[in-house]
């Protein structure tokens, strides 16, 4: 199906990165590692190939205080995401694109690029939950990504599925009133536009917004729960949907053609 035009929002600049930096992590010489850490986008994924199929991961994280009890792993996540699935998923990891976006005060990204090149995001920690701009803004960065890069590289999207770590909670003002708007939005684009799938993991059912949780498309039942004893939680389930995704595009489905 075409990307429609009209799904592409009109999100606001995200907060400029402060605050939170990224935790220095000494990892032990792993070869695998900086092998892997070679490949630096897509286009040389796909050098020297007609085509090939990725599998692409969006993983979404609410970092505002509802968020509190894992919130202690946050500064490293990215440098132990990639440590664990490019030395322990080496059949596919290649192949893996991934886009880390992290929900407070703003929407930062990182990505959306092959797993080796993806990189700690600095971001104001324990602020507010725009939740239609991040909508928006992701809507608009992940379209422009597949028709900027996917399609002229021929690259067959054989799996993608969206994660949102969160209440669906968006902060009260205009952005509640935009929000189921533009989580409408959002996923039909994941859905119709790129064949894709969106899983949610909250902190509580009772601590849900069900109304953005209906708007996403995802059924009630269909929401897990992190456990609020364990701080790797969000870690675990990411690494979970490398390792498992449930998900299976039609592999002869190359990125769809904007009309």
């Amino acid at each position: 199906m075409a990307i429609d035009p009209t799904l592409k929002g009109g999100g606001g600049p995200a907060r400029p990165p402060s605050v939170l930096k990224p935790k220095a992590k000494d990892l032990p010489p792993n070869p695998k590692l900086e092998a892997a850490l070679k490949k630096t986008a897509l286009r040389d994924l796909m050098r020297g190939k007609k085509s090939a199929n990725i599998r692409v991961l969006v993983l979404v994280e609410d970092c505002s205080g509802s968020m509190y009890p894992w919130k202690a792993t946050r500064s490293s996540f990215v440098p132990r995401f990639k440590e664990v699935v490019l030395t322990k998923y080496t059949s596919f990891s290649e192949r893996l694109i991934v886009l880390y976006c992290a929900i407070s005060g703003g929407c930062v990204t990182a990505g959306p690029v092959p797993i080796a090149s993806l990189e700690q995001p600095q971001f104001q920690d324990g602020g507010g939950t725009p939740l239609a701009t991040t909508f928006d803004t992701l809507t608009d960065l992940l379209s422009g990504w597949v028709e900027a890069e996917v399609i002229p590289a021929e690259a067959v999207m054989k799996e993608f599925e969206v994660v949102i770590f969160g209440d669906c909670e968006p902060s009260p003002g205009a952005e509640a009133e935009r929000t189921p708007e533009a989580a409408r939005k959002f996923a039909a684009f994941v859905k119709e536009g790129v064949n894709g799938r969106i899983k949610i993991l909250g902190p509580a059912a009772a601590r849900m917004d069900w109304a953005v949780v209906e708007a996403l498309g995802v059924k009630r039942e269909e929401v897990k729960y992190l456990d609020a004893a364990n701080p790797d939680a969000i870690l675990d389930w990411s690494i979970q949907s490398v390792d498992s995704n449930p998900h299976r595009s039609d592999p002869s489905i190359i990125a769809p053609k904007p009309t």
